[in-house]
């Protein structure tokens, strides 16, 4: 359930960290179509897929970043097959806002520490994981903080990892 416009506007744009913790509407709105793009796919909705591809499509050329648009090719690679494995359209997600807020964002945070979560980069993990937890406690949020005790009840272990990853974006910037 998306939060409310107000306790949105309560949240300053950026932390005492320097990390944007809100998104404005370009970005915000790229990220819900990338999300439901994917879920059009699961769901094989060809004619909703055709318009959020359509329209992604478009905005992504008139940013015309090269990173984007070799996630976005990923992501073209598999959509109308249903098969896009939900990592792939992190990635895109994570360009897109790094695209906007350079790595000074909540959202290359929570990618960023769940990329860490499994390899063996103790002190990087530690660090990002600490970081992101005071971040995501900043929103006073009880859905967003529920998510993130999800994400981090996994550990990293479960099948429902990305799926949670992509479940708090999308409460992150609704």
């Amino acid at each position: 359930m998306a939060t409310s416009d107000s306790q949105n506007d309560n949240l300053p744009e950026k932390t005492g960290e320097g990390v944007y913790v809100r998104y404005n509407s370009v970005s915000s709105d790229i990220i819900l179509d990338i999300l439901k793009l994917k879920q059009a796919s699961e769901d094989r909705d060809v004619i909703l897929i055709a318009d959020l591809f359509t329209k992604l499509d478009n905005k992504f050329e008139e940013i015309s970043d090269p990173i984007i648009i070799s996630s976005w090719v990923e992501v073209t690679n598999c959509v109308y097959d249903s098969d896009c494995a939900n990592k792939i359209y992190i990635d895109l997600i994570d360009d897109v806002s790094v695209n906007y807020y350079n790595q000074d964002n909540i959202i290359h945070m929570i990618i960023e520490t769940a990329n860490f979560w499994n390899g063996k980069h103790t002190t990087s993990f530690s660090k990002k994981l600490t970081q992101t937890n005071i971040i995501i406690s900043a929103y006073n949020n009880q859905q967003i903080e529920d998510k993130w005790q999800d994400i981090i009840d996994c550990n990293g272990e479960c099948n429902s990892f990305n799926s949670y990853i992509l479940d708090l974006i999308e409460l992150i910037v609704e």
